[in-house]
Parts: C-alpha cells; sequence; structure tokens
C-alpha cells in the first residue's frame, strides 16, 4: 500500500508497507520488549542494549530506554568503570546477545524532492517584518493554548518541571546543608590536628635550638675561654721560644760570659720563662681535663640562660649521650683526645730538661751539643704534633655535638616546613572549596528559583507564558551557572582525591617527626623532667595511634559522595528542560523552513 502526503514545501514522502510471511513460509517474527512499546529491529536492538547494560552495569545511558526509573542513568563513575567498555564492545555482542529477527509487519520510507516551489516574491512578502510579527505572535499564542489545553503536552512540561523543582531542591540540600556543614566539620578537625602537630614541631624546634645553645655556652665556650686563657700561650711563636731559650742556655755555657752578676741574672730569668711556661702547660692540663670531663659526664662547665627556660632546666637539657659518645665516636677522637694531653705532659717534662740544661750550663759549663740539640727538636716536635692533636680534639669532639645538634635541628625543620607546606595546601583546598561553592549559588540557583517562582506561577495561577519561561531558562546566566556547577561538581572529585592525597603525605611526614622526636635519646632526660612523657612511648605505639587518626580524617572525606550523584542527576534534569525548551522555542521560528 502506498500514500503519498503534499505538505507546502513541495516534498513528497512515500510510505511504504511492507508485510512478511511467517513460518513456515518466511522467518519473520516479533517479541515483546522489555523498554519500548512498539517493535522493530531498531528497537529491539536498543533494548537489548539498555537490558545489557542494566544486567552487567546495573545502570543506563540517558539516552537508552528505561520503565519506571529503571535502570536508573549511570554516575561518571559507572559510566567510565562499566557502561563505556560495554558500548564499545556491543557492536560485536548484538548478534550473538539479542534476538533481533525481522518483524512481519513494517512501513518503509522514501522521499522525492520535486523542483517545484513557491516563488521568491511571494516568500519575501510573506517573511516582511509587519507580516512575520503578526504571525509570530498568533502562532506563539497558538502554541500558549495548546501547551495549556493539551492535557499531554501540559502534564510533559509538568513532569519534566516537577523533575527539575525536586531534584533543584535536592542538590541545594546536599551542596549548602549537608556539604557546607561536612566542609566545616572537615575544616575544625583538621584544624585541631594540624595545629597540634604545628606545636609539636615549634617544641621540639625550641628544644633543639635549647641544647644547641647549652652545647655552645656551657661546654664550647669553656674551651674558648680556656682557649684565651692557656692553650694558645703554649704553641706561641713556639720557634722564637725555643730559640731564645736556646741563646740562653748557650750563653750560661760560654766561658766568654765572666761576670758573675750578668751570668746570674741571665740563669735567674731563664729558669723564670721556663718555670711560667711549665705553669701554662700545668693550668691547660687541669683545664683540658675539666673539659673532658664535662662532656664525659654531660655537665656544663658554665651556666648561661636561654630564652625563658629556668637555670634549673639547664642540667637536663644536655644531650649527655652526644657528649659522651664525641669522644670515642671514631679512632681519631679517641688518639687525638689521648694524645692533646700526652703530649702536654711530655711539653713539661721537656721544660723540666730544659731547666735542667740551664742549671748546667750556669753551674758547669758542661752542656753538650747534643743534650741542647734534643731538646729544641723534642720541643719543636711537640709543638707541632700538639697543635695537630689540638685541632682534631676541637674538631671531633669538642665542636662535634654543636654540628649534630644543628644538622638535627635544620633536618626536622624541613620535615616540619614539609608538613607545614602540605597543611597549607589542604586548608587552602578547603577554603577555595566553600567559597565556589558560595558563588555557585549566586550564579545559577538564584536564577533558577526565579525562574522556578515563575513556572509555579504558571501552573497554579495561569499566570505568563511558557515562552518567557522558556527564555529565561535558556538565558546565558542559566548557562554559564549551569557550566559553574558542572565545574563544581568536577572540583569536589578533584579536590577530594587531592585532599585525601595530601592527607597521605601528611601521614609520611608526621610519621618521620614522631619518628625523629621519640628516637631522640638525647633527649629522653628533658622530655621525663618536663612532663612531655608522650615522647617516651615507643615509635610502634606513636605510629598505631597517628595512623588510627589518619584512618579518621580520611574517613570524613566524603565529599563528592554527599553531593556528586544529586548534582549529577539535577544537571540531567536541567539538560531535559533546556532541549524540551529549545524544540518548544524553535517552533516559533518563521523563515523559510517554516515556509
Amino acid at each position: 500500500m502506498t500514500r503519498f502526503l503534499n505538505v507546502i514545501r513541495r516534498t513528497y514522502y512515500c510510505l511504504l508497507a511492507v508485510v512478511n510471511l511467517p513460518s513456515p513460509h518466511g522467518l519473520c517474527s516479533s517479541r515483546e520488549l522489555d523498554y519500548i512499546d512498539r517493535y522493530s529491529q531498531g528497537a529491539c536492538k536498543l533494548d537489548c542494549l539498555s537490558h545489557t547494560a542494566a544486567q552487567m552495569c546495573g545502570c543506563r545511558h540517558i539516552y537508552m530506554p528505561s520503565k519506571d526509573g529503571y535502570p536508573p542513568v549511570c554516575t561518571i563513575k559507572q559510566y567510565y568503570g562499566c557502561l563505556k567498555q560495554i558500548l564499545d564492545d556491543f557492536p560485536s555482542m548484538y548478534e550473538e546477545n539479542c534476538n533481533c529477527p525481522v518483524p512481519c509487519t513494517f512501513n518503509a520510507y522514501q522521499n522525492d524532492i520535486s523542483y517545484a516551489s513557491t516563488s521568491r516574491f511571494a516568500a519575501n512578502k510573506f517573511l516582511a517584518g509587519n507580516v512575520t510579527q503578526d504571525l509570530g505572535e498568533k502562532l506563539m499564542n497558538a502554541n500558549e493554548v495548546t501547551s495549556r489545553m493539551d492535557g499531554d503536552k501540559l502534564e510533559e512540561f509538568k513532569d519534566l518541571y516537577t523533575n527539575f523543582h525536586t531534584k533543584l531542591s535536592v542538590v541545594e540540600d546536599e551542596l549548602f546543608g549537608n556539604l557546607m556543614n561536612l566542609l566545616e566539620e572537615v575544616k575544625i578537625r583538621f584544624s585541631e590536628d594540624f595545629d597540634f602537630l604545628r606545636s609539636v614541631c615549634s617544641w621540639k624546634k625550641w628544644l633543639y635550638g635549647y641544647q644547641e645553645y647549652i652545647v655552645q655556652k656551657n661546654f664550647i665556650r669553656a674551651r674558648d675561654a680556656y682557649e684565651e686563657r692557656h692553650f694558645h700561650i703554649i704553641s706561641l711563636a713556639y720557634t722564637e721560644f725555643i730559640l731564645m731559650i736556646e741563646n740562653k742556655i748557650m750563653s750560661l755555657n760560654s766561658t766568654v760570659f765572666a761576670d758573675e752578676a750578668v751570668r746570674d741574672f741571665l740563669y735567674h730569668q731563664t729558669i723564670n720563662i721556663l718555670l711560667n711556661r711549665q705553669e701554662i702547660v700545668r693550668r691547660s692540663l687541669i683545664n683540658f681535663t675539666e673539659l673532658i670531663t664535662a662532656y664525659r659526664e654531660g655537665v656544663g662547665i658554665f651556666n648561661y640562660t636561654y630564652d625563658s627556660a629556668p637555670k634549673s632546666h639547664n642540667d637536663y637539657v644536655v644531650p649527655v649521650h652526644l657528649l659522651n659518645d664525641s669522644l670515642t665516636h671514631n679512632n681519631y677522637a679517641v688518639k687525638y683526645t689521648d694524645r692533646f694531653e700526652s703530649y702536654l705532659n711530655r711539653t713539661y717534662d721537656i721544660l723540666t730538661y730544659l731547666k735542667e740544661l740551664a742549671d748546667n750550663a750556669y753551674v758547669n759549663r758542661s752542656v753538650t751539643d747534643d743534650e741542647m740539640f734534643y731538646g729544641i727538636e723534642e720541643f719543636r716536635w711537640l709543638m707541632r704534633n700538639w697543635r695537630y692533636a689540638k685541632a682534631v680534639t676541637y674538631y671531633e669532639v669538642v665542636e662535634r655535638p654543636y654540628r649534630i645538634l644543628q644538622g638535627r635541628h635544620s633536618e626536622f625543620e624541613q620535615k616540619c616546613f614539609s608538613a607545614e607546606a602540605v597543611m597549607e595546601s589542604i586548608e587552602e583546598t578547603i577554603h577555595s572549596l566553600t567559597n565556589t561553592i558560595r558563588s555557585v549559588n549566586n550564579t545559577l540557583f538564584a536564577p533558577l528559583h526565579l525562574i522556578s517562582s515563575i513556572t509555579d506561577s504558571y501552573f497554579s495561577n495561569f499566570v505568563g507564558t511558557k515562552y518567557d519561561i522558556g527564555t529565561q531558562f535558556l538565558s546565558s546566566r542559566v548557562k554559564n551557572g549551569k557550566l559553574d556547577l558542572t565545574n563544581l561538581l568536577q572540583l569536589i572529585l578533584t579536590d577530594d582525591s587531592d585532599i585525601s592525597s595530601e592527607l597521605d603525605r601528611l601521614f609520611s611526614y608526621h610519621l618521620e617527626i614522631y619518628d625523629t622526636i621519640v628516637n631522640d635519646q638525647d633527649a629522653f632526660i628533658y622530655y621525663n623532667f618536663s612532663n612531655h612523657s608522650e615522647y617516651l612511648q615507643t615509635f610502634e605505639d606513636i605510629k598505631e595511634m597517628i595512623t588510627s587518626n589518619y584512618t579518621g580524617l580520611k574517613a570524613l572525606l566524603t565529599l563528592y559522595e554527599t553531593v556528586g550523584e544529586d548534582g549529577t542527576a539535577f544537571l540531567q534534569s536541567v539538560k531535559n528542560l533546556e532541549e524540551y525548551f529549545s524544540a518548544y522555542m524553535g517552533m516559533m521560528n518563521i523563515n523559510n523552513e517554516f515556509i
């Protein structure tokens, strides 16, 4: 059977009804579909795709058919996690999985376009402004009447609007109620934990500074004082000193000096110089013993006050283990500390030997060149090697604790700095997200509430027109607001993930910070004295508590779960209305296509 429809464009459509024979004469058939009422091969294929998606993913694409809301539209996660693969694989699965026989009856369409047309003059006259404006108003009024009087059309609009309005209320509650409350809870909880970690870092850095100060002022400063008083004099211009002593002794030993008064003066002068140098050596030995004892026992020689800490705290803050370890931490420390003392003792002895030479020269004039040579060279050798032993002792023993503490302090500060950078990043992310949510309220939800008010009046009081509502709904402000919400949902998803990742980084830094604190045995005494017993726990105990705390923090991060699905559903309801109004507004265009 063939029918011809003549429309104003002079386009002719040919409708061909095809009737196939069923078995046993043919293979045509049809079956009831799950989601589509009328059977065709195309409808069957789409129905099969929707059925497959529901079975394997529990959801469908927005453009797939459904019945009574089932299957629901896929979330972004479901789409990329499951549905996308189904869509990619379906063409190869279709023949095997879908039973879609050729129907026994169907209509085929074929169009033919004639070359006859309405004259250009007639069209231009018809499209003249005064004509089209009047026609447009009449067309709009006609469509408006049809929209109100046609029950199906009115019900379709009402259903779309009701769905939109319901989802608008839901997403507002989620965004400005649940999500904002959750963000505030996260902000408070994070702030408490972050501030506590900051206080831990601050106190430990203060303690490092305290220990550095005590070592520098109460130990190293004592070395500096001994150096100023005695140590530097021992080897000061030692070559000049020994040449002077040699000259005096050899003068006493010479027969040239016949005047006994002059010899007596020279002798006593030489002895006094040697005795003075011996006294300096003796005092240096006492000072050195005090210094080594202070390092061995961890008791400061001086007692300077640091910051606001009472002097009574000084003895407890001393890094006893570090000071003591510096005496024996390597062979250089052990060997040259011993040599520092032994060379001083030998220096004292060689000065005694030189006094004996002076006595022999004064009394007997019997000092030999070999005796004099031995005394001179021994003294020189001792001075050279004692100066080296002193330098090594200063570096490896006396100054080492301060260097180690500075290194520990710097390394700890770096860990705290890294943790602080992560904490500030998380705080800024939460702050920025909160402000973005508030801004979307102005850009999208404020105009949507105005549209809702107009639409409610349209349905309840028959005030306004669908055309006015459509104009508002398709405005650039609503489109921009919709884009803002789309970006916000993506931002929430990203921030949720980013904050979680940042927490993992902070957790790592947190463990490193506490690992440093609880394993710092040079601070154990002060931890106990200052009632910071929490730092005396084992690292495993501390780690267990920190891990539990971060698990709780991450459990709070349900930002996208709170609003993501409802936000996506709301955007879909907006899109549905956009398409509806776009089609409706398109009916108002009077142009060549209309003719």
